[in-house]
């Protein structure tokens, strides 16, 4: 069994059993069947916006694989290759005129749709996470830069991928009746999958020459199922973490209400510039133009001694006063001195003490 520690350079080739069980054995070890976020999937126990989180997310790397199928297209030198090859193309952009090959992306959207999700902010990637953009665009890189036997090995993870497909449909059936009309996609893949992969491997057995090849093969597609479980981390961490469901990603959009994490000792303020950090550990202060700010205590463990509060106004995309302020010094300070990322309706809530040192 390969292990990618093989002293590859005098190994004798595997045979195309041994490759085989080797690639299933990253599947076994690597592939996201077993990451958190799809066990808690699988338990119905995702809520709507988490989701709806995953099918906007997972949107964007479904609509890079037509595009990662033509690069590999474009580097191939074999006909014979070209024309197995660009049916994955047609898989997923589908094709005009045929109603029964509407492809993969039409069937992502309708199941997104099913969740809840405006079809025009999903083509548009709308308020996707930037770890989500960057690790599909990553796929994008490795299809270009890697030698064209590893590209095509990647792809490999269609050997197991049906066994997660039949599993999920069963379980959004049974936990997530309301999305059982738009299972398409996922119907789909239960016979495109298997033809892929049974060209694929056939292909990177006959043109691996070496053992080393073949261990750079089964590297390939470790490296995609790290791709694949970084994808699912993104969304886990934020949406599913023990400390709390952080934010619903789903409710990015402009205007729309969106949850904020819930405060907690390790809790830090995003300073909006011209502010910053200033004491020591054991005395911190915020500085900012028109003097300073000592703090006391946390955001989460308020101190009973706090002579203001700093709340978020839903009319205000920073941190101001609020109407109940009522500080000791003469008069406030002017600056904004708290923003985040965060849309207004947000419920953070900062106690501090004021000490106003003017120039």
């Amino acid at each position: 069994m390969a292990t990618g520690t093989v002293e590859a350079s005098n190994a004798p080739k595997l045979t195309f059993e041994e490759l085989r069980a080797a690639l299933r054995q990253v599947g076994e070890e690597r592939y996201h069947h077993k990451h958190p976020f799809h066990l808690l999937m699988h338990e119905g126990k995702l809520t709507r916006g988490q989701l709806q989180a995953w099918a906007l997310n997972r949107y964007y790397y479904q609509s890079i694989i037509p595009i990662k199928d033509a690069i590999i297209l474009s580097r191939a030198t074999d006909p014979s290759f070209r024309r197995v090859w660009r049916k994955r193309i047609v898989d997923h952009d589908g094709q005009d005129g045929d109603d029964q090959r509407n492809g993969g992306i039409l069937r992502w959207i309708k199941l997104a749709e099913a969740t809840g999700l405006d079809r025009d902010r999903v083509i548009r990637a709308e308020g996707i996470l930037p770890a989500s953009r960057f690790i599909g665009n990553e796929y994008l890189h490795l299809v270009r830069t890697r030698p064209f036997l590893e590209c095509v090995a990647s792809s490999l993870t269609e050997l197991f991928s049906r066994d997660l497909i039949a599993l999920r449909m069963k379980k959004m059936r049974q936990h997530y009746p309301w999305l059982s009309s738009a299972l398409d996609y996922f119907e789909a893949r239960l016979t495109e999958a298997p033809e892929d992969a049974a060209f694929a491997i056939q292909y990177v057995f006959n043109h691996a020459a070496t053992r080393a090849d073949q261990e750079r093969v089964i590297q390939a597609l470790r490296d995609k199922c790290d791709i694949l479980w970084a994808q699912l981390d993104a969304l886990y961490s934020p949406t599913s973490s023990p400390a709390g469901r952080r934010r619903e990603l789903f409710a990015s959009t402009r205007g729309r209400r969106r949850t904020v994490a819930d405060l907690t000792d390790a809790s830090i303020p995003k300073f909006a510039a011209g502010c910053r950090w200033g004491g020591t550990t054991e005395a911190p202060v915020v500085l900012f133009p028109e003097g300073a700010i000592r703090v006391e205590g946390t955001a989460a463990s308020f101190s009973n001694s706090a002579t203001a509060i700093f709340r978020w106004p839903k009319s205000c995309r920073s941190w101001k006063p609020s109407s109940c302020w009522r500080p000791k010094a003469r008069s406030a300070p002017t600056s904004k001195l708290f923003s985040s990322n965060c849309t207004p309706n947000a419920s953070w809530i900062i106690k501090t003490t004021l000490k106003l040192d003017r120039k």
